[in-house]
């Protein structure tokens, strides 16, 4: 599954011409991301599931300094509390 690291970013959103829903997530626990992306992977194979591990991570992906942010808004967010 693709994920958005601090250490190697992937092309921005907005670059990618993809129709498939967008799931923003933040967990800084490896084996819990493990269990969403497999789930993902066998259920919502179209979706693409980028994995934030903090919140300042979440405010940087999607409203970069510099930069008009994330294109238009995810699917779906999700965050652990």
């Amino acid at each position: 599954m693709p994920s958005w690291d601090s250490s190697q970013p992937e092309a921005s959103p907005q670059s990618q011409q993809s129709t498939a829903p967008v799931v923003v997530y933040v967990e800084d626990d490896d084996a819990t991301a493990a269990v969403l992306q497999r789930s993902f992977a066998l259920c919502c194979r179209e979706t693409r599931l980028i994995r934030l591990t903090s919140a300042d991570q979440a405010l940087s992906f999607l409203f970069p300094s510099g930069g008009p942010g994330f294109a238009g808004r995810p699917d779906t967010a999700g965050m652990d509390p």
